[in-house]
């Protein structure tokens, strides 16, 4: 007699595991030993949270696709895995960090990443059992975890592969950066989203600039305009202007004439901060313009910002406004939309990340390729809409330590090798 109404704890676990002692997830063991191959590699699920919605439907339709394969004849393989999720995953440790009082700056950085492991570990097999509750036909001895000894192996060889043909670098770059968990964050962890802001302008010299930043025109020297912009024809390119006030008092301005700036916003000029700024950092990179930092890694002003040195950006900037207006300055200030950057992982922001200078690991994706050539296009093509070179994040904390990365903070090498044997090959530079 059938139950009036179906319980699946009862049975779906019991029909699962026959599936699985069968041993027909994996094609070695299929009837059709030379069927045609068909593969999917599942997306690695982050290993630091519950399923949702989402992994429920690219698992259903994942699922839906290999076994039809299978049914047809293929030798069909579904690839499990589960990933660290680096930064991700040291953003939701830190928030448990967070509502038990601790703090990872207290933590030695040893300490931090076993514990950290030992999260990853834990949601790893919370992971693979909801995997496996919604009945997914993936070849399980064939699972994959990103800190698994062969993956780190391959994270050395690759790097190593990737300096020698000179496709990685090591430099002083602007990068996004994140002051409160003191990290570089990739363009694809980043998102842009459009807010309401004060938009001002200030009066610099004969010029009327505009920013949503007044904190960081400490150092400005250059005024850059469009070389075609009628407006400023009288003022030629490299031309030196003695601007009498500033916000700390006169300054020598340079004026730069360049295609990037867009005659339409604005009044069409504009000064730089090159290390604050991805636009300004290219201007002045193209010039080989000085270029000096105004806010350090913790989002305070440096030396530079004079009687606000020290101070948090949030609360130096309606001061630095106030300063501005009282010496005449500050022409007008209007609420208007901004694009603000935030943080892809978090779901509430107080405040904006600003770009950052960052000596860091960058990939090459603007240089002319040999023998690796073919194997970059498919990057490059996803890439497309990325002017600057990408940001490895490798040096990032925890992700350096996670990828068996030794020396960075104290030493001017790269150890490449087996981490467990520490046969290493030091990479100078």
């Amino acid at each position: 007699m059938f139950e009036p109404q179906y319980n699946a704890k009862e049975h779906e676990e019991e029909i699962y595991k026959l599936w699985e002692d069968s041993g027909y997830f994996n094609p070695d063991n299929l009837p059709q030993k030379d069927g045609k191959p068909y593969t999917i590699i599942m997306p690695p699920l982050n290993a630091n949270g519950e399923l949702h919605v989402g992994h429920g439907l690219f698992l259903t339709l994942e699922d839906i696709l290999i076994r039809y394969q299978r049914m047809r004849g293929r030798r069909a393989l579904w690839l499990p895995g589960t990933d660290h999720a680096g930064f991700e995953t040291q953003v939701v440790f830190e928030k448990k960090l967070e509502k038990e009082g601790k703090s990872r700056f207290g933590m030695k950085r040893e300490e931090f990443y076993k514990q950290v492991f030992e999260f990853t570990q834990r949601y790893k097999k919370l992971t693979e059992a909801g995997i496996r509750r919604m009945g997914a036909s993936c070849d399980w001895s064939r699972n994959i975890f990103t800190l698994d000894p062969r993956i780190v192996e391959i994270v050395y060889d690759t790097f190593e592969r990737m300096w020698k043909d000179d496709l990685v670098y090591r430099g002083e770059r602007i990068c996004n950066w994140c002051p409160k968990h003191q990290t570089a964050l990739s363009d694809l962890e980043t998102k842009y989203e459009e807010r309401e802001d004060v938009f001002y302008y200030l009066k610099y010299g004969p010029f009327t600039i505009g920013t949503a930043r007044p904190e960081t025109k400490f150092g400005d020297k250059y005024v850059v305009m469009h070389p075609d912009d009628k407006r400023y024809k009288d003022f030629k390119h490299g031309q030196a202007l003695e601007i009498p006030d500033w916000i700390n008092g006169p300054i020598t301005a340079t004026v730069i004439k360049d295609d990037a700036v867009d005659i339409t916003f604005g009044t069409g000029v504009m000064t730089i901060t090159p290390w604050h700024d991805a636009a300004d950092f290219e201007i002045a990179k193209r010039h080989k313009l000085d270029v000096e930092q105004i806010i350090d890694k913790a989002g305070k002003l440096l030396p530079i910002a004079g009687e606000f040195s020290g101070m948090h950006i949030s609360k130096a900037r309606p001061l630095i406004v106030e300063k501005l207006k009282a010496k005449g300055l500050l022409d007008k200030a209007k609420t208007e939309n901004q694009l603000s950057a935030t943080l892809k992982t978090l779901f509430a922001v107080s405040e904006n990340y600003p770009d950052l200078k960052a000596n860091q690991n960058f990939l090459h994706l603007q240089q002319e390729l040999s023998d690796t050539e073919n194997k970059m296009q498919a990057a490059r093509r996803f890439y497309n809409n990325t002017v600057n070179d990408l940001n490895t994040k490798v040096q990032t904390f925890p992700t350096n330590l996670i990828a068996g990365m030794f020396g960075f903070s104290d030493q001017k090498f790269f150890e490449v090798g087996d981490a467990s044997e520490r046969d290493v090959v030091k990479v100078k530079f």
